[in-house]
């Protein structure tokens, strides 16, 4: 049993959730979400939905200044409180990666299935659908930034047309069609009847997409678990043990920035968004599932699909270096997330809904 997780399954179950398991959960969760606000049948307003994006976008963009300020030579504050070498670019990057995304979508959706149910919990995994709508284009363009694995030299080669052919192929990754094709189903009654409605002709195709959405979740937790596994190549050698290991310094300043300064920032973008009148002040219920969505948001560990992108890239060293810090990180969240979400339920009021 001990060579099921080998590095070929692996990269084959990281190729599985980046190409199937993850647009097909895009897809029909924002399909669904969005069908039913459309359609009038229950759930949130679409005004109240399109407020997801905007603040996934605030939140990101405050988590990436954030991430540039901690890894930053010129402040000095990488080789003082990170604990990596001046030089380590790679090494930065990964701690910027973690920075700027937490894990927005398989762990909210499994704690608010722990906290709620009913008609409550469908709300809240809708908010959660759509702020992936912005998170998961971001993640995975301007993510494989952050870590450096844009082929640049390719890029450099090709012609104009392959250029551009080459943006688009970027921009556009699977999970980044899911959520296209979830908005175009769930906007088109005519869609929305061909694929939602009871007894439609193609339902049993969206229920086929619905159970490949399904494993995403365990997909991307076995790709974590996978690429902890000690190679038979590296034989739990001193220096492989060395180049993939985490320092106590890095783990401590990646608490700071996901539990404490995360949530600074998402209880500052709530703020925002009330003093620019966007949230949904009229309806006391529908207020309190998007507060307490946002604020849930930013209590999250480090996105778990980082290590996904990094099996992708073939670069296997960081990938386990990736899944180390990972572990670490979602070891020590048991309590800071507990509390956190205390503090969510209580600021946002959604409790008097349960």
């Amino acid at each position: 049993m001990g060579n099921i997780l080998d590095a070929p399954a692996v990269s084959a179950l990281s190729r599985l959730t980046y190409w199937l398991f993850q647009p097909c959960f895009l897809l029909c969760g924002v399909a669904s979400t969005l069908g039913k606000a459309c359609s009038g049948t229950g759930g949130l307003p679409t005004s109240a939905l399109m407020l997801l994006p905007l603040a996934a976008l605030i939140q990101i963009s405050l988590g990436a200044v954030a991430a540039k300020i901690l890894t930053t030579k010129k402040f000095g504050i990488r080789p003082m409180f990170l604990g990596i070498d001046t030089d380590d670019d790679a090494g930065a990057s990964d701690i910027k990666m973690c920075t700027t995304f937490a894990n927005s979508g398989p762990l909210p959706l499994i704690l608010a299935d722990a906290l709620f149910s009913g008609a409550l919990l469908t709300d809240v995994a809708a908010c959660v659908s759509f702020y992936l709508l912005i998170w998961s284009p971001l993640f995975w363009t301007f993510g494989k930034i952050i870590l450096g694995l844009n082929d640049n030299d390719s890029e450099d080669d090709a012609g104009g047309v392959s250029k551009v052919v080459g943006q688009l192929k970027s921009l556009l990754s699977p999970p980044v069609i899911g959520s296209i094709l979830g908005i175009i189903i769930g906007s088109s009654s005519v869609l929305r009847n061909l694929f939602l409605a009871p007894g439609a002709l193609l339902a049993p195709v969206f229920g086929s997409l619905r159970t490949f959405g399904v494993a995403y979740l365990p997909a991307a937790i076995l790709v974590l678990a996978g690429s902890l596994v000690k190679k038979q190549d590296t034989g739990g050698s001193d220096e492989g043990a060395a180049s993939t290991s985490v320092h106590p310094k890095t783990v401590m300043s990646l608490c700071f920035s996901r539990f404490i300064l995360s949530p600074a920032l998402a209880l500052t973008t709530v703020k925002l968004l009330k003093v620019a009148n966007l949230l949904p002040a009229d309806n006391a219920r529908t207020l309190a599932v998007v507060t307490f969505t946002l604020l849930m948001e930013g209590c999250m560990p480090p996105a778990q699909n980082s290590v996904i992108m990094l099996n992708l890239a073939q670069e296997k060293e960081r990938a386990s270096k990736m899944a180390k810090l990972l572990t670490v990180m979602y070891a020590l969240s048991a309590v800071p997330v507990t509390l956190l979400l205390s503090g969510c339920l209580g600021i946002s009021g959604i409790l008097k809904y349960v």
